[in-house]
């Protein structure tokens, strides 16, 4: 229900605006090149692993490259549009086309929503959204926006949930040579699996950025109904509560980022992660930088319903599947650099050391994999 109203609380001011717009362009020629402004990203290159391993994806995409395997599935292109019909209105939409998990080709719909300046620094937004959990949440579709080839903010982002539709309030409070970023934001949340269904998110963060830092931390709660693959209830009002700091110095030509997420669910996984990156500018266009990263998923028992037989028939032979109970963890160790080129372009190079290992199934013992991932992109805006 809250989805449905939010579309229509979008979609009716969008009408008004296509209105707006074509009333406009009769009335004063260059008025749609004041009003709309249309961008475009995209990520094009190559990803190899020599060996089985799990590797983090430009779009919200579970992607495993196999032994040997040279993959161009990495790449992703964008288009943003952003149409200002009104002194404090405006719409922003952006869209992604990539491959999905089964290398098949995909589009996808990240961002859709109406603003409204308030004035002071004060922002209202309704719509769709990424989940504004992690600073990488954000914008991992966008890999020309960050340092490094891969994504920092594992494929499960905010525990699995990719976007929501909702209501936000953005307020900026600016002092000398500072800023103070606050946001609260309220809808329903979307999850990868189609047997967990999202039912209300709220979040807080706080944000204060300086000459030569910023700090962020974030604050999310989401309930959700979740059942077996096979629609068996299991909770119809279960609760994950996840929280992340994050920050950025800079000293000179020296970069330093490092930040953490813990995440407590009421059904397991629980998650964690943490990273830390070191970067230095040698030029204005060349910065190697060295990387750190893990991420952990934390299986607990929890009560799984059992499938009642037919009347009159025996129960199945057999128990239920196997519940994972134990942790799945990811550690990698990374080095590259990024050269940006003349025109809202960059070429990123990147080695990435990834160590899995996974003692959640007991029917197959710790399985451990590791291996080594070279990835090549060329990265641009326009």
């Amino acid at each position: 229900m809250l989805s449905k109203i939010l579309n229509l609380f979008v979609a009716l001011p969008l009408l008004i605006a296509v209105a707006s717009f074509c009333t406009n362009v009769n009335a004063e020629e260059n008025y749609w090149q004041d009003a709309l402004a249309v961008n475009a990203y995209y990520t094009l290159g190559a990803t190899y692993s020599d060996s089985k391993i799990p590797v983090i994806s430009n779009g919200n995409v579970l992607r495993v490259l196999e032994e040997d395997e040279l993959s161009f599935k990495n790449s992703i292109a964008g288009l943003q549009l952003r149409y200002d019909f009104a002194d404090a209105f405006s719409f922003f939409v952006q869209g992604s086309a990539l491959f999905d998990k089964d290398d098949d080709f995909d589009s996808s719909l990240d961002w859709a929503y109406l603003s409204y300046d308030m004035g002071a620094d004060a922002t209202v937004r309704a719509g769709r959204f990424q989940i504004p959990f992690l600073q990488g949440t954000e914008l991992k579709s966008v890999g020309y926006s960050r340092l490094w080839a891969s994504p920092l903010v594992p494929n499960s982002g905010a525990g699995g949930y990719k976007d929501y539709e909702g209501l936000e309030f953005l307020k900026k409070i600016t002092f000398d040579s500072s800023n103070l970023n606050f946001q609260v934001a309220i809808g329903e949340p979307r999850h990868n699996l189609d047997f967990i269904d999202g039912k209300l998110l709220g979040l807080v963060s706080l944000g204060y950025e300086s000459k030569n830092y910023w700090l962020r931390a974030a604050l999310l709660q989401i309930d959700y109904e979740i059942s077996t693959p096979s629609n068996l209830l299991i909770d119809d009002n279960a609760q994950a509560v996840m929280a992340s700091l994050e920050a950025e110095y800079q000293y000179q030509k020296l970069i330093v980022n490092a930040g953490l997420s813990d995440s407590n669910t009421d059904i397991s996984p629980d998650s964690n992660m943490a990273y830390l990156s070191l970067a230095y500018q040698l030029s204005s266009r060349f910065t190697p930088y060295a990387m750190a990263k893990v991420s952990r998923l934390q299986f607990e028992r929890f009560s799984v319903p059992g499938r009642r037989p037919p009347p009159g028939r025996r129960p199945p032979v057999g128990g239920p599947p196997e519940q994972p109970l134990g942790d799945d963890e990811a550690n990698s160790f990374a080095l590259g650099f990024r050269y940006d080129f003349t025109g809202n372009y960059a070429l990123k190079v990147q080695w990435e050391h990834v160590k899995a290992e996974d003692d959640s199934r007991a029917s197959l013992g710790t399985v451990k994999n590791r291996g080594d991932v070279l990835s090549v992109f060329i990265e641009g805006v326009f």
